[in-house]
């Protein structure tokens, strides 16, 4: 066999092996416009919400105002006016129609908050928190930007795929059936890769999300700390439905409401029971229990009681999660101050939610209802006096907020209703006389105490719920794909460090690659010159088909090769083959160092 021949017959069997991975190309080509499109109408649907949040907003902040001037209106004409018994039907009737006005403000911003809440969950999909109204301008802004960026990186990609497609189309016209056989093997092995990198997928976010709880809790990527919190999420994401990455941003989400590593791994699973049973996205779980630890200045480790607590007055109350965490989060802050456990809290609420009032509404009552309680002056403290109603017991402290109550309610019996109703006016004030009415009558016929036997025996409840919800095939269809992910992140763990060595290795020899070229110019010219060469000397010979196979796929499928493959292994395996035939042909022996035989 002749030196020739033999030439041929290694630059053949590159060009084959080098050509495979183009195979994906169009399959690719075609899923990165889809991408494109779809990183379109998401990032104009964030510009959409984040419109609509500021309309929102303003018209919340609008209507809250109006409301508070509606509720000076009314408190102006109750206090000129004399006492109900000596008023005019006129003065009765300016009275009522500006309750009336404020009744209409106070239900318009119940609304419109409910919109905002709705605006605002749209926009925790895109990861933006509107908890603090003031950053979610430029938490739109940095998420459009990194959309835009996003975008162009994706049709960078398309090009440069494109760009690889018509290369190989105008060189497999000229190669024609001799790499048909090569191209197919290859392809196969290519499309096998790019199933593993989508196969892998979830990994990579799983790191990014876990990225965002490192950087929030300032850990060190190998510390023991982030290390308990990454295998918590894991642990998570395999026994429920919800992921791992779902479990990573409900931890990012109790990192940015300040809790410390140990607080985020005691706190997670009562925030997943939480969002399972009244069925909330993790965030805004999140967001309630850290507000509601912070107020009630529990420890993170009982936020499986605050769940559990949570979900027995929701689920035997006429109200949902979102509306009791409202009214709870108005009057939390009470409890700690005057005794009042989270327990005795929740039930009050839910009596409110019986008899219609609920959310912020509820919230407005318990704490200006239990403030002017416990500690009345004036005409509360009157009414207090003549129903001989106590505020301390006999070692000078704090009454029990319930023993308060009670009292109170069996001793209210006593007068007539018109009666009774001017003392609770006088006690609570307008605007909690209502509310905290039907707690004094809970207090007596059991309800109260129903409600709060059912939450101090509420331990594992909102875990029992979840889990009947999840009792059907849609929860087990979820825990399925949740389990399917976790081993998709447990291989790419097993992966990632030949991965991340690979990348690595491919852009330092791109990056030196480069610069030998910027370095030798006029070789790197020969080099290009002498490719060319490579056909008119193969003409002469008379083998111009074979020859063409031989060289031209190999030059045409590089690039594509280094957007796809794995550029740095297969350029050392087959590169140094073309470069003996160029040698051998053109006499340029002076080859960059990838290049060398």
């Amino acid at each position: 066999m002749t030196d020739r021949n033999l030439n041929i017959r290694v630059s053949l069997s590159a060009a084959n092996r080098l050509s495979g991975p183009l195979n994906a190309a169009s399959r690719a080509a075609a899923g990165l416009s889809s991408q494109i499109k779809n990183t379109h109408n998401t990032a104009r649907n964030l510009q959409s919400q984040a419109r609509t949040f500021e309309r929102v907003t303003a018209s919340v902040q609008k209507t809250s105002e109006a409301y508070e001037k509606a509720k000076k209106k009314v408190k102006e004409l109750r206090d000129q006016m004399p006492p109900l018994a000596q008023q005019t039907e006129a003065q009765r009737k300016a009275l009522q129609a500006a309750r009336t006005e404020r009744d209409r403000f106070g239900r318009t911003l119940d609304n419109e908050k409910q919109r905002l809440r709705n605006v605002s969950a749209e926009l925790y999909r895109h990861g933006i928190s509107a908890r603090n109204s003031g950053d979610v301008t430029g938490q739109v802004t940095r998420r459009t930007e990194a959309y835009n960026r996003q975008l162009a990186e994706q049709q960078r990609r398309l090009t440069a795929v494109t760009a690889a497609q018509a290369r190989y189309t105008a060189a497999r016209e000229t190669r024609g059936k001799l790499a048909t056989a090569g191209a197919a093997a290859m392809g196969a092995g290519a499309a096998s890769m790019y199933g593993m990198a989508r196969f892998i997928a979830p990994g990579r976010d799983f790191d990014a999300r876990m990225a965002n709880v490192q950087a929030l809790t300032k850990l060190e990527r190998n510390s023991p700390q982030y290390n308990m919190l990454r295998e918590q999420a894991k642990e998570l994401g395999a026994s429920t439905s919800f992921t791992a990455t779902d479990a990573a941003m409900g931890q990012k989400f109790l990192a940015t409401g300040g809790l410390t590593p140990d607080a985020i791994k005691a706190a997670l699973p009562g925030i997943l029971n939480m969002a399972l049973a009244g069925e909330l996205d993790l965030g805004e779980s999140a967001d309630i229990g850290t507000k509601m630890l912070s107020q009630f200045k529990l420890n993170p480790d009982q936020m499986g009681r605050l769940s559990d607590v949570l979900t027995a007055t929701f689920t035997g109350s006429t109200t949902n999660l979102r509306e009791l965490s409202e009214a709870m989060v108005y009057a939390g802050s009470l409890g700690p101050k005057l005794g009042i456990s989270l327990e005795s809290m929740a039930a009050m609420a839910g009596v409110m939610a019986d008899n219609g009032t609920v959310g912020s509404m509820a919230g407005t009552a318990l704490r200006a209802g239990l403030s002017r309680l416990v500690a009345p002056t004036g005409g509360a403290a009157d009414a207090m006096a003549a129903l001989g109603v106590k505020i301390k017991g006999a070692n000078g402290e704090l009454r029990s907020a319930d023993d308060i109550l009670k009292d109170m309610a069996v001793s209210l019996r006593q007068y007539d209703k018109p009666s009774q109703i001017l003392m609770q006016k006088a006690i609570f004030g307008e605007e909690a006389m209502i509310g905290m009415s039907h707690v004094l009558d809970a207090m007596l016929d059991g309800k109260y105490a129903e409600k709060k036997a059912n939450n101090d025996n509420a331990d594992g409840l909102s875990k029992q719920i979840a889990d009947t919800n999840a009792n059907n095939w849609d929860g087990d269809l979820k825990s399925l794909a949740s389990a399917w992910e976790g081993l998709r992140i447990e291989i790419k763990e097993q992966v990632d460090p030949v991965l991340r060595s690979v990348t690595q290795s491919i852009t330092g020899m791109i990056r030196r690659a480069t610069e030998w070229a910027n370095k030798n110019k006029e070789l790197t010219k020969a080099l290009a010159l002498g490719a060319a060469a490579i056909g008119i000397a193969v003409t002469a010979l008379g083998a111009l088909a074979l020859a063409a196979a031989a060289v031209i796929m190999p030059f045409a499928a590089f690039p594509a090769q280094c957007v796809y493959a794995d550029p740095w292994r297969r350029a050392g395996d087959h590169v140094p083959a073309i470069g003996a035939i160029i040698y051998r042909i053109t006499g340029i022996a002076a080859l960059p160092w990838w290049c060398q035989p």
